[in-house]
């Protein structure tokens, strides 16, 4: 009895396949690393971390003390059924083309089981216009031909799963399975139909349920049955405590976007080390942007107070560093030798005019060297750019959910430091934004590109204009 969804959800351009892969993989993991992994969702890894925000966004997710787990929405939707909603009449059809094939094995000799009666509830059973399932729960029982000769009714099931070429093939005993199998096989075919996906075996969750239901079919009785509505099954006592409510498509409606949490950078993990393959999946993905891969460049945040040895710059000791809003960026330091940092400050803003992403530079700070040399600094941007152009891109692929036309910018402002840092950072960065060597724009993406802003540094010329694309 699981929730419809909308065959046409998506969640900032995903949809339902990788909304309900990723959700299924944070249930069975817990961990947000595993999900960076998921090669049936996205591209890369920056694609299934805009996924994973947007689970956040929408309360899918939450975040326990040392794993993710789903909540009760996101429960709902990873188990939902991303199908469009069937006619009733069409239900009803499938509905009789089953019982016929119930019908057919029944009558058959070599089977091993009697299907005894079938019970319908839910949407069909109320008539509506529109169903995404049938829910049904059928009984079953054995039948005494073999009259407890359990070696000579093993052999058989044996002989009968053999003659089908689609028999599992596992090496565990198929004596009690087999005839399940055999039986499924029979009623619902070598592939059972999507609007049979909700056919129980057994009637035990109907009784917990105490819903409405109906009876359709009763071997005892001769087969089909014409029974009027119940308010439960007959073996059911009332609707227990314990029983699971009735699920419904939950509020899917998204938070207001905020900046993506950094800590996707280094697989979520503190201390978070940057690697072209823990941003790209790949060293192949960041050539564009990285002519030699990042050393020594560190993302840092407040809960790295208590493990991290080395250079403390005083940004780490001030302020809320959460990954989201501040983030500071570091290069060595370590072990007397030179090193560089600064806080990068981001925001969303949205209004009339459109919506700006605001990248500012805050707190320089230099260790061991007056004029750092260009591999102390260069990093900075880069991991900068990437970051910014992740959250500008999740604004687009939002706009691509709701058909929006906003123009979208990306604003740098490096009024927080001055002279060489301004030139070396911020345009640097910017530079990497203007020449596209991170993406911005959805592949899929038809609108005006972003824009790119600069604030508070058209009057230094910096020796970014001389930068030229990785190989």
């Amino acid at each position: 009895m699981g929730v419809t969804l909308p065959k046409n959800m998506r969640f900032a351009s995903f949809n339902v396949s990788a909304i309900k892969g990723g959700l299924q993989s944070i249930d069975k993991t817990g961990s947000p690393l595993a999900f960076l992994h998921l090669k049936s969702v996205g591209t890369g890894y920056r694609d299934r971390a805009m996924l994973f925000e947007e689970l956040l966004d929408r309360k899918l997710i939450e975040r326990g003390e040392d794993f993710y787990y789903l909540t009760e929405a996101g429960k709902a939707v990873a188990t939902g059924n991303g199908r469009a909603r069937t006619p009733i009449a069409r239900a009803q059809t499938e509905i009789e083309s089953f019982l016929a094939r119930i019908e057919a094995y029944n009558a058959d000799p070599e089977a091993f089981l009697y299907v005894d009666q079938v019970w319908v509830f839910g949407s069909v059973m109320r008539g509506e216009a529109t169903v995404g399932d049938i829910d049904m729960a059928i009984s079953t029982s054995r039948r005494p031909v073999d009259e407890g000769n359990w070696e000579q009714m093993r052999q058989r099931v044996r002989e009968a799963v053999r003659k089908h070429e689609d028999r599992p093939r596992r090496r565990s005993s198929l004596f009690f399975s087999g005839e399940d199998w055999l039986m499924n096989r029979a009623i619902f075919g070598r592939r059972r139909h999507p609007l049979l996906s909700g056919v129980q075996d057994g009637t035990r969750d109907l009784e917990t349920l105490g819903a409405p239901c109906q009876l359709l079919f009763d071997r005892m009785r001769g087969g089909r049955v014409n029974d009027p509505v119940l308010p439960r099954h007959p073996a059911s006592e009332g609707r227990r405590d314990n029983a699971p409510e009735p699920q419904q498509l939950p509020d899917l409606t998204p938070d207001p976007l905020r900046p993506m949490d950094a800590h996707w950078i280094g697989g979520y993990d503190v201390l978070t080390v940057v690697s072209a393959y823990s941003i790209f999946g790949s060293w192949e993905d960041a050539k564009r942007l990285y002519v030699e891969r990042p050393r020594k460049m560190r993302l840092l945040f407040d809960e790295d107070l208590a493990h991290w040895p080395g250079w403390r710059p005083h940004a780490l000791e001030s302020g809320v560093l959460d990954g989201r809003d501040r983030v500071l960026l570091l290069k060595d330091g370590d072990e007397g030798s030179a090193g560089t940092s600064v806080v990068l400050n981001r925001t969303i803003v949205e209004d009339e005019t459109g919506v700006r992403v605001m990248a500012r530079f805050e707190s320089p700070e230099l260790i061991n060297t007056v004029h750092p040399a260009q591999e102390l600094y260069e990093d900075h941007g880069k991991i900068a750019a990437i970051l910014v152009a992740a959250d500008a891109q999740r604004v687009l692929r939002r706009q691509m959910d709701s058909g929006s036309t906003k123009g979208v910018s990306i604003v740098i402002d490096c009024s927080g430091i001055e002279d060489d840092l301004r030139c070396m950072i911020a345009s640097d960065m910017a530079f990497a934004l203007e020449e596209r060597l991170v993406s911005i724009e959805p592949a899929e993406w038809s609108g005006p590109t972003a824009e790119i802003r600069r604030m508070n540094m058209d009057w230094y010329v910096c020796s970014s204009s001389e930068m030229s694309p990785g190989p």
